[in-house]
C-alpha cells in the first residue's frame, strides 16, 4: 500500500484532492511525445472509507498518485497515495507539487479582491478604464466590469481564444489583452454562460496594470507568503525535486482513451498562468482552503481579504 497518512484522525468535512493524471484536461492538449510505462500497481484494500474511495478512484482513472487535504476548523490533515510518476518509485508526499489547473482562477480572483480591498479598484469599474488596449469585439461587451471579467458571461463561446494560449505561445499578456477585440462573440454580452480562459489572462494583466507589479509577484507577496504556502510555484516550468510527472491517454485516435502514459511536456511559458498555471501541494492547499473557510482571516492579527456576506467573492452570479 502506498498510503502515507499524516498523524491523527479528522472527519472529512472539507476536502481538496490533487491527482497526478488529469486526463480530461490533457485530452485537449497538443500532440505530445510520451513514454509508455507499465500499469499502476493495484492498491490493497485498506480499513478506512477514505482509503477505499481513493483506491477505487485510482483504479478507475489509472491515476498513479493522489494527495488529499482535509480541513476541519483549524486542523489540516493530508493523506497521500501512490507514486509521483507512473513506472517510478518516488512516493507522493504532502509537499509534492501538482499542477492545479483552473483552481488557479480562484487565486486570481482573490488577488483582485485584495486590490479592491486596497481601494485601487471597485468590482463595478470598467476593465477598459484600467487596462491599456483592452476592447472587446463590440462596444457593449467593451463596457464589461471587473466582475464580468471573472464570471464567464462575456459572450465568447466555450474556450474561445484558447488558441492564443495553446500550444505554448510567446505572446505576452498585454498582447493577448489587445487581441481580445478580434474574437467575434457567439452570444450577446451577459446573455449566457460559457467558460473561458483568456479573460483570466486579462485579469492577470489588470492586476499588473493597477498594482505596478506582476501577477506572480502579487500572488507571492499578498497570498502565498502570508498564508505560508512555501511549496507553491507560480509557473509550470521551474523544476523541483518533489513534483509529479505529467500523464495522459493519447495513444489512440481518441484522446482520453487507452492506457495512461508519461508525457514529456504539456505546456510551457507564463502567459496563461493567471488562468491555470499554479502548481501546489496538498499541504499548501490545506492552508488556502482553511483561509477561505475562515472567510479570509489568517489569524487574530491578520486578514488576507474580505470574503464575508458583504463581499462579491462568494456571491453567486448568473447571466
Amino acid at each position: 500500500m502506498f498510503r502515507q497518512p499524516a498523524p491523527g484522525t479528522i472527519r472529512p468535512f472539507h476536502v481538496l484532492a490533487l491527482g497526478v493524471a488529469l486526463c480530461a484536461a490533457l485530452a485537449v492538449a497538443p500532440a505530445l511525445a510520451d513514454e509508455p510505462a507499465p500499469a499502476a500497481p493495484a492498491l490493497k484494500r485498506d480499513t478506512t472509507p477514505l482509503d477505499d474511495y481513493v483506491a477505487r478512484a485510482m483504479r478507475t482513472f489509472d491515476t498513479p498518485g493522489v494527495a488529499i487535504a482535509i480541513v476541519e476548523g483549524d486542523r489540516i490533515a493530508t493523506h497521500t497515495y501512490g507514486v509521483r510518476t507512473l513506472g517510478a518509485t518516488g512516493a507522493v508526499g504532502p509537499h509534492t507539487l501538482f499542477p492545479i489547473g483552473s483552481n488557479t482562477k480562484a487565486f486570481t480572483a482573490a488577488a483582485l479582491a485584495i486590490v479592491v480591498d486596497d481601494g485601487k479598484l471597485a468590482w463595478d469599474d470598467r476593465v477598459a478604464d484600467h487596462v491599456d488596449g483592452f476592447r472587446m469585439y463590440d462596444g457593449f461587451a467593451s463596457q464589461m466590469t471587473i466582475t464580468d471579467l471573472l464570471v464567464h458571461n462575456s459572450g465568447l463561446g466555450k474556450g474561445q481564444g484558447d488558441l492564443m494560449l495553446f500550444p505554448s505561445t510567446d505572446r505576452t499578456r498585454a498582447e493577448l489583452t489587445r487581441s481580445m477585440r478580434f474574437l467575434k462573440p457567439e452570444h450577446s454580452f451577459r446573455a449566457s454562460y460559457d467558460y473561458d480562459n483568456v479573460l483570466y489572462v486579462v485579469a492577470g494583466q489588470l492586476v499588473q496594470d493597477v498594482t505596478g507589479q506582476t501577477w506572480e509577484a502579487t500572488l507571492r507577496q499578498r497570498i502565498l507568503e502570508p498564508l505560508g504556502m512555501r511549496d507553491t510555484q507560480t509557473d509550470v516550468d521551474t523544476p523541483v525535486a518533489d513534483q509529479v510527472g505529467l500523464h495522459g491517454k493519447k495513444s489512440t485516435p481518441i484522446r482520453g482513451v487507452g492506457p495512461t502514459a508519461v508525457l514529456k511536456t504539456v505546456l510551457s511559458g507564463t502567459t496563461f498562468s493567471p488562468a491555470g498555471g499554479l502548481r501546489s501541494s496538498a499541504a499548501d492547499m490545506g492552508l488556502w482552503l482553511r483561509a477561505l473557510l475562515r472567510e479570509g482571516v489568517i489569524d487574530d492579527q491578520h486578514r488576507l481579504l474580505r470574503v464575508g456576506r458583504e463581499s462579491s467573492q462568494k456571491a453567486p452570479l448568473a447571466p
